[in-house]
């Protein structure tokens, strides 16, 4: 351990010679020198034997012996100062950089006789902290104890030792590119089939795109022909059985090869905005006494047939020429013939069966005031009123189609009992000229008989009209009167009607043209 007394001798060699690390470096650790120190020539240790020297533990020469040195307790001990070093110290560098008091054997401690002086311990010291002697023998640490933290310094570490060999990163690399290849493959592939389902998806545009086009061009050819062929059966006027016959087989094959259907294509506008059924009936042959109406009717009758189920078009386009013509007999007739056009609801045609529908006969007068007088008979006329609460009749005068409605209706009285009135309405249907209306509901005694004869006086009569303003087409601007209005007149009508099933009325307007 050095003391006090060892400064001035330290002092006194560092301008002789050069001063040697205390600390062994790497490369000092790594190859130690072959070479033999020079011989220390330092001053030699008064009153000490070379004999009495402790061996230095370094079997590479023979070191100048250095007595041992006796702690004394009453001196103070001191640390060498420690040498500026930026690394971080390892645990071996620590230890070393302490050294521990060397302890003579016990055995050569007690053999002494005679005690060492100061000055002796003086140069012992000085000895032993010789440059030389720490140059020529290898530095000896302490083994690091097995629980001591491992600190590595930053100087120590290699950037290179992170690196594969060369073989892995060549493997590396050939992987990368396998994979890179991959990627693109699978890219590719999948950009392929993209663009193969982007064809494939044109290509089905259009080819369904031809197709539509190529279908619609056939069925414009065959209802080309369907409306040639009309205008041919038209423009003949009458025509026989054959001809109409081979006409609508023609028209047939044509829609049956392009997938169309015939009683569909009847119904559509095929001729200037119409369907063929109207022009057949503004194109009806005049009325003579060698031609029967069978034979007139005979190509409406035609058309109606094939048309099968009448959808709304065919039904207004029938009434709408009907009334232009102003023709009930024939709206009478085709009322009786097509259940599609007649107004009798489903439970009034049930209840009426095969015995067919109301009868309307119209008697117009010719001296331009617009009278008319129509003539109905009601069939069943309690049990409808009863079953399905309300009669419509329509019928036509001066191209003006007519409704005339007797209907129940349910209301409540101010002491909140139910009470069903019967009621009488009058309206013009829409594309109407609007009219004005005065007449009269005339009920004939004998019902059940013509009301031709003079005899029949009416039972009772009610007025119908409407006052100051002309009737409107539309139900909204329908004219109501109620039939039961009275004791009197509802027991006459429970009374008429429970003797007698069926009802003839007559509906007598003494004018009706707009003023």
């Amino acid at each position: 351990m050095p003391m006090q007394t060892d400064q001035p001798r330290l002092h006194a060699h560092t301008h002789s010679m050069p001063v040697q690390p205390v600390y062994a470096s790497k490369r000092s650790r790594s190859r130690p020198s072959t070479a033999p120190p020079p011989p220390y020539t330092g001053p030699p240790t008064p009153n000490v034997s070379e004999e009495s020297l402790p061996r230095p533990h370094s079997s590479s020469r023979d070191p100048t012996p250095t007595p041992p040195r006796i702690p004394n307790p009453h001196d103070s001990s001191r640390r060498l100062p420690t040498p500026p070093d930026p690394r971080i110290a390892t645990p071996v560098d620590r230890a070393s950089a302490t050294p521990t008091p060397l302890e003579p054997p016990s055995s050569q401690v007690t053999g002494l006789q005679t005690p060492i002086s100061p000055s002796s311990r003086a140069s012992a010291l000085t000895l032993s902290l010789s440059p030389h002697s720490h140059v020529s023998s290898q530095p000896q640490f302490p083994p690091v104890p097995p629980s001591a933290p491992i600190v590595k310094s930053r100087s120590l570490f290699n950037p290179f030792s992170v690196l594969k060999p060369k073989s892995t990163r060549k493997a590396t690399e050939q992987i990368a590119k396998q994979a890179a290849w991959k990627v693109t493959e699978e890219t590719r592939g999948r950009i392929a089939e993209e663009e193969a389902e982007r064809q494939a998806a044109e290509q089905a545009a259009r080819e369904r795109y031809d197709e539509v086009t190529r279908r619609a061009a056939t069925e414009a050819e065959a209802r080309e022909l369907v409306r040639s062929s009309i205008e041919s059966l038209l423009f003949r006027g009458l025509t026989s059985d054959e001809e109409r016959n081979s006409v609508i087989s023609k028209c047939f094959q044509a829609c049956k090869d392009c997938g169309l259907d015939l009683s569909a294509v009847l119904q559509e506008p095929l001729m200037e905005g119409q369907t063929p059924v109207y022009w057949a009936i503004l194109n009806r042959p005049a009325k003579t006494p060698e031609v029967d109406e069978e034979a007139l009717n005979a190509l409406i009758i035609t058309l109606l047939n094939v048309c099968g189920s009448l959808n709304e078009t065919t039904i207004d386009s029938v009434r709408l020429a009907c009334m232009w013509t102003s023709n009930n007999t024939l709206l009478q007739h085709l009322f009786c013939q097509f259940g599609g056009l007649s107004p009798l609801s489903m439970s009034d045609r049930m209840l009426l069966g095969p015995s067919g529908g109301d009868v309307v006969d119209v008697g117009e007068t010719r001296d331009g005031t617009g009278a008319f007088i129509a003539d109905v008979k009601i069939r069943r006329f309690r049990l409808r009123m009863n079953s399905s609460k309300v009669i419509k009749i329509e019928f036509i005068t001066f191209e003006r189609i007519w409704t005339a409605r007797f209907f129940v209706s349910t209301e409540r009285t101010r002491e909140g009992a139910s009470e069903n009135k019967w009621l009488f309405s009058l309206e013009l249907a829409n594309k109407s000229t609007p009219a004005w209306v005065d007449a009269d509901l005339l009920v004939p005694e004998h019902s059940h008989q013509s009301t031709n004869s003079d005899n029949n006086q009416p039972v009772f009569s009610i007025r119908v009209g409407c006052v100051g303003q002309a009737l409107q087409p539309g139900p909204e601007n329908a004219i109501k009167v109620r039939l039961d209005e009275g004791p009197m007149r509802l027991h006459w009508i429970n009374e008429f009607v429970n003797i007698h099933s069926n009802v003839l009325l007559s509906l007598l307007t003494r004018h009706s043209t707009v003023r």
